[in-house]
């Protein structure tokens, strides 16, 4: 076996736990005044030893508590910034009622149900038509077609309503989540948006250039299927894929190649230092580094500076100030090193899903992928790949599947077979489908290339089908933080035994710790549910779930149109008056209460729905009307009240 060349203690460990610490503080209520407080304090320690002729910073010598100072001073500083980026709410009279927005465009997403807005609003203009002086504040305007770019400064009417859960979205703590990304406001975007001006940014400069990027891949002679995966890898737009294929990722367990992660920056990284060879060939081999970081860099910023590619960015350009500076490198020390920098600026990136999965996949290979090989790698290095291809698999998925089965409550039951025959060819899937697009770039496109892109994209889709169809999907895990941080645990004292090889209680204690999460997950029954049944209950439209395991209810909101999507069905419901609303690209249901006044030709019209389903709560002689007239028009309509409950079932 392999030894532990890394150290598990790192003194990056001491003001990144502070920073935590403080994070987790000011998102429980702590203010300004304790983190400037915590701050003082650990100064003052700081200053107490070296009264006492202690060096704290470079003094070997010192006790464990001596360096609580770092602790003290950074879990402060992690408060204080937490705090700064904390959204203020608005006065109650500038969301009673319409108001004239002034804003900047910072993010378009288009989806399903339309365009998805991020506007920083500087003024606000209450019904009087007087301003009124705000901090600016970010808003999530909802839009059909939204005319405006990126960069737009824009006016617009609209009311604002505090983002809140809503029992239909199968989103609890919704509101929690975009509170940590600086929205607490939503509204509705109709078509009256004047463009004042065009101020460009950074930002606006990122949208621009992922735009370009993505209308040449569009423009390229691939297959649209083909298209919209290459888009997602490599730019991390999920949008382009629908909800089946993007399931059929799920059930395989490689979800994560849709998702851009670190895996892809190091991929696009290889890629680069290999075509930066001829720098060696020269004799300048530092300036293959020095132009391979901005590179790099451009990848980052135009991919969205998601948490878990700047985790990969940072963690890399340490590696190459190392080979620079000739220092040793500390694959340990980059990676807390980048999680400091990432919630230095960006506190509430602690809550991020990606980056949390990040750090426990690169810290489970730096442990155990390597140590855990029993092959030389000098003597036998094909093999040695081989078995750490495998070893890399299971390194990452036994840290990640824990979290990942508490977030999402599914565990792919093929996902390491997936993952070996899925994860090694995506590299060369990348380059190949990279010197595609160089062809197309020049104006010589090899026909050849693009058919080995469109095959291999579709062996892929075949590949996660036949798995699908053979473990009927994934099962579903019902667990709590508890069986996590059990789990996290055990992983960690394994890893000190590694480390530590002379102390088997380590070994017997993580063990003992590793089977008693495991023991605690309770396994359902069955896999997904069979189906979801709309039925009425109390004058309102409920989802029933059915499964072995459970039995529970959502109900729609009321007072607007609300969807969620259900075993890959977009269901809405509509409750108000629909003109002038925003028309949905298509839905698969529309419910459609008393409260809604529409004729069924304009609710067709509006929602575009393959069955419109009609609720108890319509009068009889209007729900008599409605159904003669769908029938005329060969609407498809079902009667909750006459035919009873309609099953939404998986396909």
């Amino acid at each position: 076996m392999a030894s532990v060349n890394v150290k598990l203690y790192s003194q990056m460990m001491l003001p990144l736990s502070g920073l935590i610490i403080g994070i987790l503080l000011a998102n429980n209520g702590a203010g300004f005044i304790l983190g400037a407080s915590l701050i003082m304090a650990g100064l003052g320690l700081y200053e107490l030893l070296a009264w006492r002729s202690v060096d704290p910073v470079s003094s070997y010598h010192l006790q464990n508590w001596h360096y609580a100072w770092i602790v003290l001073i950074f879990t402060g500083v992690g408060t204080i910034t937490t705090n700064a980026r904390l959204p203020e709410p608005l006065p109650d009279e500038l969301t009673d009622g319409a108001v004239m927005a002034y804003g900047h465009v910072k993010e378009i997403h288009n989806t399903t149900l339309g365009d998805r807005v991020v506007l920083d609003i500087t003024a606000l203009m209450d019904s009087t038509g007087r301003a009124k002086a705000v901090t600016p504040f970010k808003v999530l305007g909802s839009c059909q077609d939204f005319k405006a770019r990126v960069d737009d400064d824009v006016i617009f009417p609209c009311r604002l309503s505090r983002v809140a859960d809503s029992s239909n979205t199968f989103n609890t703590g919704y509101a929690l989540r975009m509170s940590r990304k600086g929205i607490l406001y939503s509204a509705i975007i109709g078509d009256s948006v004047k463009i004042k001006a065009h101020t460009p940014t950074l930002n606006g400069l990122k949208w621009s250039l992922r735009s370009r990027t993505e209308e040449f891949i569009e423009n390229t002679p691939l297959s649209k299927p083909t298209q919209n995966f290459l888009i997602t890898i490599l730019l991390g737009d999920r949008a382009y894929l629908d909800e089946d294929t993007r399931s059929l990722f799920a059930d395989g367990g490689v979800s994560h190649m849709l998702a851009l992660s670190g895996m892809h920056v190091s991929i696009i990284a290889g890629i680069i230092m290999w075509l930066l060879f001829p720098f060696n060939l020269l004799g300048i081999y530092r300036w293959r580094y020095i132009v391979a970081l901005p590179i790099l860099w451009g990848y980052t910023f135009i991919t969205g500076l998601t948490p878990s590619t700047v985790r990969a960015a940072i963690m890399m350009t340490a590696v190459i100030v190392c080979i620079l500076t000739e220092r040793k490198n500390s694959s340990w020390n980059a990676l807390l090193l980048a999680v400091f920098l990432i919630l230095l600026f960006n506190p509430n990136a602690l809550f991020d899903i990606g980056l949390q999965l990040s750090f426990i996949c690169v810290a489970a290979l730096i442990f155990f992928a390597g140590p855990l090989n029993p092959i030389d790698h000098h003597e036998h290095s094909a093999l040695f790949n081989v078995v750490a291809a495998v070893l890399v698999t299971l390194s990452a998925t036994a840290a990640s599947w824990v979290l990942s089965a508490y977030y999402f409550g599914i565990f792919p039951l093929l996902f390491i077979p997936a993952n070996l025959l899925a994860l090694p060819l995506l590299p060369v899937y990348i380059v190949i489908s990279l010197a595609f697009f160089l062809s197309v770039a020049v104006g010589h496109p090899i026909p050849w290339l693009g058919q080995i892109i469109d095959a291999g994209y579709s062996c892929l889709i075949s590949l996660l089908s036949a798995i699908r169809g053979e473990t009927s999907s994934a099962t579903q895990l019902d667990i709590s933080w508890i069986t996590v941080a059990l789990w996290l645990l055990a992983l960690a004292g394994i890893a000190i035994w590694l480390h530590y090889k002379h102390n088997r209680w380590f070994l017997i204690l993580s063990s003992a710790v590793a089977v008693t999460a495991i023991v605690l997950i309770p396994f359902s029954k069955s896999t997904k549910p069979d189906g979801f049944i709309i039925q009425t209950r109390a004058d309102q439209p409920h989802i029933l779930e059915r499964n072995s395991r459970t039995e529970y209810t959502r109900t729609f909101q009321t007072n607007s149109i609300s969807g969620i999507r259900i075993l890959g069905k977009q269901i809405v419901t509509a409750d108000c008056d629909l003109c002038g609303t925003p028309l949905l690209r298509s839905c698969d249901y529309a419910i459609v209460t008393r409260s809604c006044p529409n004729s069924i030709k304009e609710i067709d019209s509006i929602l575009h729905p393959r069955i419109i389903v009609l609720h108890p709560s319509i009068r009889r002689l209007r729900e008599t009307e409605m159904l003669r007239h769908a029938d005329s028009l060969h609407i498809p309509v079902h009667s909750l009240r006459l035919a009873g409950p309609i099953q939404v079932l998986q396909e």
